[in-house]
């Protein structure tokens, strides 16, 4: 996939729930992931996509960066309820050059359970 554009999308219980791979020049914006293994991996060479304003809910991993490419911008993403990593960058992608990782918001939600009053 080079050039494209994906948004407004909802994608749910599936192992990736967007992935990009091989990819260059993308724009992904305005989508909800939820409870998949990798709410968006970016993986393989990817170069010069754009990461933007996607919601993802009740995934292991919210953002899963492997072995990427230059130029890429990850931003004002929202990660909510991640189970393991919210953000999850693998070691390969350490040399990546130009890539922008900025204002990505993480939020948690901790189990409430009744406590019990005393009198």
């Amino acid at each position: 996939m080079y050039d494209s554009i994906a948004t407004n999308n909802y994608v749910h219980d599936e192992s990736k729930c967007i992935f990009i791979s091989r990819s260059h020049r993308n724009e992904i914006y305005n989508n909800l992931a939820s409870d998949c293994n990798s709410g968006v991996r970016l993986f393989h060479d990817s170069s010069e996509n754009i990461v933007y304003n996607n919601t993802i809910a009740n995934s292991k991993s919210g953002l899963n960066i492997e072995d990427i490419g230059p130029n890429n911008q990850i931003y004002s993403n929202t990660i909510v309820n991640a189970t393991e990593k919210a953000i999850d960058i693998e070691e390969d992608s350490v040399n990546a050059i130009n890539d922008i990782f900025e204002n990505n918001e993480i939020i948690s939600f901790e189990s409430i359970g009744e406590e019990e009053v005393k009198e």
